[in-house]
């Protein structure tokens, strides 16, 4: 009896001891599992960043490049056109700063449409057929060429409202049209400064862990 006993508190010590070892491999099954979930929901989630970047600078292509387009429009016609701006002779300080604002606005324009194009183009391409970890590297980039593009449009607004300023004061209409013109033009101006401001402020990305 003393022998049986022995025995049995022997084997049940003996499986425990045997299932510590058996135990491994699933634990590790079980972490190498987890972490390809973890990989993939992260893929997933620059995947739809990639989406992200890919169509809002698709949106500030097409956007600068109907700015640079209207801007060109209005160099050739004044280059093509025999009188000033409101019939009065050409030559004159505002016709020319007028031209100076109209070509300001459009090489922003055509330099926010490279940049967006380019970036919209090369990103996607990098994140799909490049070395492994090119995806994180494709949305970084693309993030630090969108914000650019970004600014390159917001100056080419700018531009624009200036043109419109030039515009106003170089034209042949009363001084009464003049200063009217010029208050709805400030306060658009200023609508806008503000509207981008608030906008930026609000919908601002956080900056990276460790920066």
């Amino acid at each position: 009896a003393f022998t049986l006993q022995l025995g049995s508190v022997c084997g049940v010590g003996g499986r425990r001891r045997c299932s510590a070892p058996a135990r491994a491999p699933m634990l590790n099954a079980q972490k190498e599992a987890l972490q390809n979930r973890v990989r993939l929901r992260l893929l997933h989630i620059r995947e739809l960043e990639l989406r992200l970047y890919t169509r809002n600078c698709n949106t500030l292509a097409h956007v600068s490049s109907v700015l640079a387009g209207s801007a060109y429009v209005g160099i050739v016609y004044r280059s093509n056109s025999e009188r000033g701006l409101g019939g009065h002779k050409r030559g004159t300080l505002g016709e020319g700063v007028y031209l100076l604002c109209l070509t300001v606005t459009m090489c922003l324009a055509i330099q926010c449409t490279l940049v967006a194009s380019l970036t919209a183009m090369l990103g996607p391409g990098l994140a799909l057929r490049g070395p492994d970890g090119a995806v994180a590297i494709a949305v970084e980039g693309m993030r630090t060429y969108y914000t650019l593009a970004l600014l390159l449009e917001l100056a080419a607004i700018g531009s624009m409202v200036v043109t419109a300023f030039a515009f106003t004061w170089a034209n042949g209409i009363s001084p009464a049209g003049k200063v009217l013109a010029g208050l709805v033009l400030s306060c658009t101006a200023y609508a806008l400064v503000r509207y981008a401001r608030h906008l930026l402020a609000l919908f601002r990305l956080p900056e990276p862990a460790g920066t």
